[in-house]
């Protein structure tokens, strides 16, 4: 049984702030009761939050008491295992500092957090009849929906931190369960809340609404607008824009900070905030290439000042991690400090901490940005031949955190990240990687890695961009292939950085490369996607190659 589908077929009189039809039989309105209908913005439901005083969610002990020991105990697994993951590589501090604290208060997200924490120990499958812990999933499920229509009558800033937190983490839940359109859903109606709110004391550049630090640090929680910008981040890089939700969540004031970072979520921010503003400037292009032509000043100068940017960053990150590495070296590892993966460490080894390993994998991000913006105006594919050093350092960079998690994965009942929803982490970057790299010795390595650590991070599924990546490699080398008897040696450690100087590949015709791949994730069977490729042959006609993924095969789609 699928909640919100039967919640969406009630039809909403267009009351505020929920519908007296769906609050009467008690039902929740499009969603979970305060999306349905009536035309008016979501902050008017709430009332103006600059006219009320901020009331933060507070820490206390009583609420728990009053939940069964099956949940009780749901929320311990979270505490102990689920947090760690989900999480993701950075540590997140929306779900230790935000969403954790927040279930000794608030019931609705106290009950979306135990749904979260039991579909952790679940396999969904549709053509299965739910077993008992997707019932459990969803009987939480539906009381955290349920309980949200208590919290909307308050009607100030506490309510829309309850909201907001409930949609971010039904925004995960629904990407674990395989319902990838109920989870765009979650997330865009959280971010058009975030819109509403904020867009008086917001800047627009080119149609793109940026959301200031100023018009929401007295509002909200900073780790509710950072895990929101961080997904939405996430939806764009996988080709899932939002239409409609051309905005940015800016998390800092300053551009690039200087001389250091002060952290390593400082850093994040910094270059989130770039690299989401480099995929808007590109889905735009998609979208109007014609109109971009008649103001092509316009868009070179935002070109440009991506790239500088993306330059002071990287000066910026050098002297942070050099600041870094001479702390360590005098004073160690921070005995309180958070470990890279789960809560123990071989003992044979020294404790490798969260910060070197984040500020490792943001060099790939930042890697992949400096292509992107590089190869924005690109007339051919051939134009990536000229990153293969930004390449390496993406790959590089994953090889150190592949073997990092596997040295962690050897301790006896420490974190797996199989099945779990982590913020961010080495997909993207390799999956970019194993697209727009046309060596074929780092475009293999990085889809064997994708393939090693099966787990998802938000929309992103190692197994489908693995399945993906070596498909669409497959598809361009074909002509190679059949043409030439050259024999690819792909059986190579993983660990090992190779050495390209010692490797000979024949280069790829232009009509073999795809100029566009749009992967179209499915939810019947689970973990299956359609992929759509075209590029332009030789004669100039464009050909559209469709393939179908059901989790194991690829079949070809006429």
């Amino acid at each position: 049984m699928l909640i919100l589908s039967r919640i969406r077929r009630v039809k909403c009189d267009e009351g505020k702030p929920v519908c007296a039809r769906c609050s009467t039989t008690g039902r929740v309105c499009d969603g979970y009761g305060i999306w349905g209908g009536g035309g008016n913005s979501y902050a008017e439901r709430y009332g103006s939050p600059k006219s009320q005083s901020p009331s933060p969610i507070t820490i206390e002990r009583g609420l728990t008491k009053a939940i069964g020991v099956q949940e009780l105990r749901h929320l311990q697994w979270f505490r102990m295992k689920v947090i760690h993951t989900v999480s993701g590589w950075f540590g997140s501090q929306f779900w230790a500092k935000v969403a954790l604290p927040a279930t000794s208060t608030e019931p609705a997200i106290l009950h979306a957090v135990i749904a979260l924490s039991a579909a952790h120990m679940c396999e969904f499958h549709p053509w299965q009849a739910p077993d008992a812990r997707e019932r459990f999933v969803l009987q939480q499920y539906s009381k955290a929906i349920n309980l949200l229509q208590s919290v909307l009558l308050h009607r100030d800033k506490t309510s829309i931190a309850v909201v907001l937190i409930v949609c971010q983490v039904f925004t995960f839940l629904e990407y674990l369960r395989g319902k990838h359109k109920l989870a765009e859903t979650h997330l865009r109606n959280g971010l058009r809340l975030l819109k509403d709110l904020y867009t008086e004391e917001s800047m627009s550049y080119h149609g793109v609404v940026v959301l200031k630090p100023a018009s929401h640090a007295k509002v909200l929680d900073h780790g509710i607008v950072r895990s929101f910008a961080t997904m939405h981040l996430q939806a764009d890089l996988f080709g899932r824009h939002l239409a409609g939700i051309d905005m940015i969540l800016q998390p800092m004031e300053t551009e690039v900070p200087f001389p250091t970072f002060a952290n390593v979520e400082e850093a994040k921010d910094c270059l989130d905030k770039l690299l989401h503003g480099i995929l808007l400037i590109s889905q735009k292009l998609r979208e109007n290439r014609d109109g971009f032509e008649n103001d092509w000043s316009r868009f070179d100068h935002a070109q440009e000042q991506a790239m500088s940017l993306l330059q002071a960053w990287l000066e910026t990150y050098y002297r942070t991690t050099v600041e870094m590495k001479r702390r360590i070296l005098l004073n160690g590892n921070p005995p309180e400090g958070p470990l890279a993966f789960g809560t123990k460490t071989p003992p044979s080894t020294k404790p490798i901490t969260r910060e070197p390993i984040a500020y490792k994998l943001l060099l790939s991000y930042h890697a992949m940005a400096t292509i992107m913006c590089n190869c924005l105006r690109a007339d051919s594919e051939s134009a990536y031949e000229a990153h293969t050093t930004e390449f390496m350092i993406i790959l590089e960079g994953s090889i150190e955190l592949w073997k990092a998690y596997l040295l962690a994965l050897s301790v006896p009942n420490n974190v797996k990240l199989s099945d779990s929803i982590s913020e961010f982490g080495f997909l993207p970057p390799l999956y970019y990687t194993a697209l727009k790299c046309r060596n074929h010795r780092i475009r293999l390595h990085a889809i064997r890695l994708l393939s090693q650590i099966p787990h998802k991070e938000g929309v992103w599924d190692s197994n489908i961009t693995a399945s993906v990546g070596r498909k669409v490699m497959r598809l361009e080398e074909a002509e190679v292939s059949r043409g030439m008897d050259f024999d690819f040696d792909d059986e190579f450690p993983l660990e090992v950085v190779p050495d390209l100087d010692a490797y000979c590949y024949p280069k790829l015709p232009e009509s073999s490369l795809f100029h566009e791949v749009q992967v179209d994730l499915q939810e019947e069977p689970a973990n299956s996607a359609v992929l759509t490729c075209k590029r332009w042959q030789v004669d100039g006609n464009l050909e559209v190659l469709k393939c179908h993924f059901d989790g194991r095969r690829w079949t070809n789609i006429p």
